[in-house]
């Protein structure tokens, strides 16, 4: 089981429904001494992303300790080197969208555990399918209209994927709730599916060289990655792909339909599980 301890003097209360076992997660009290602003800096990396539809600012230092992240507002959290702790510094009226958001996905990335923007469910029989897609595009509607069929839903926008090629269903889901029903250790991805609009409904085989550009644009956070974390991450797409690619990856196109959405995604899901049987 992986498990991200956060830790202050004080937990925040926007995080007490998510710090719980069945999401990963657990609470200690520290003193605010146990980070050290002295840390020598081995790298620093800047830049902007979105975060909640806002663009903010971060940067981070890397160092023997951990990473210290700072955002935009005054938000610091450090982040042990095993990614196994986050302890908060300066909240500044955070969010849950930050609290829960890149303080986290860092600490999976140091664990080479990288979270996919896709939706996620599991088929009555045990297969493990994830959904890709720029935003609007339909990946949430897909995994939602897939409960018709028996599929229970993993996650919805984001979906973190461990070098086994397991996902972990335990991520806080803010669209989900803070109780979702998730189920209780990884479920094996089998099939990774990139959506898009078109004409009519279709469905084509990814090879793995496309699979592993696939996975290295749809990580969120990437941006907040050092230079070895970034080495990592390329080695860790390469050889999901090649797993991937040999069991079935696919483009799936959904019928652009403005009058019916709900009806375009079950003829995709149908024309996929034709595929899978």
């Amino acid at each position: 089981m992986h498990y991200t301890t956060y830790c202050g003097t004080q937990m925040p209360t926007p995080l007490a429904a998510w710090l719980k076992p069945e999401h990963g997660l657990c609470w200690q009290t520290e003193p605010e001494t146990t980070h050290s602003g002295t840390d020598p800096v081995d790298e620093e990396v800047a830049g902007a992303g979105l975060l909640a539809e806002t663009q903010r600012r971060f940067r981070i230092r890397y160092g023997h300790q951990g990473a210290l992240l700072r955002l935009d507002g005054g938000f610091t959290a450090q982040i042990g080197a095993g990614g196994e702790r986050v302890q908060l510094i300066d909240l500044a009226d955070a969010g849950l969208d930050v609290l829960l958001g890149p303080p986290l996905i860092l600490a999976l990335a140091l664990r080479g555990i990288h979270c996919l923007h896709a939706s996620a469910a599991i088929t009555p029989n045990g297969i493990g399918i994830a959904f890709t897609a720029p935003s609007g595009t339909g990946k949430s509607t897909l995994a939602d209209t897939a409960t018709a069929f028996g599929w229970q839903r993993l996650s919805d926008d984001l979906s973190p994927l461990d070098a086994r090629c397991q996902l972990l269903p335990r991520f806080p889901q803010l669209k989900l709730g803070a109780h979702p029903d998730l189920l209780p250790s990884p479920v094996k991805l089998s099939h990774l599916v990139l959506l898009r609009r078109g004409a009519r409904a279709a469905l084509q085989p990814l090879g793995a060289a496309a699979v592993a550009k696939l996975l290295l644009a749809a990580t969120v956070g990437a941006k907040m990655y050092s230079a070895a974390m970034r080495e990592q991450h390329f080695h860790w797409a390469t050889q999901t792909a090649n797993r991937l690619a040999m069991v079935g990856a696919w483009q799936l196109t959904i019928e652009q339909s403005t009058a019916d959405p709900r009806g375009a995604a079950r003829s995709a899901l149908e024309r996929l599980l034709e595929q899978l049987r």
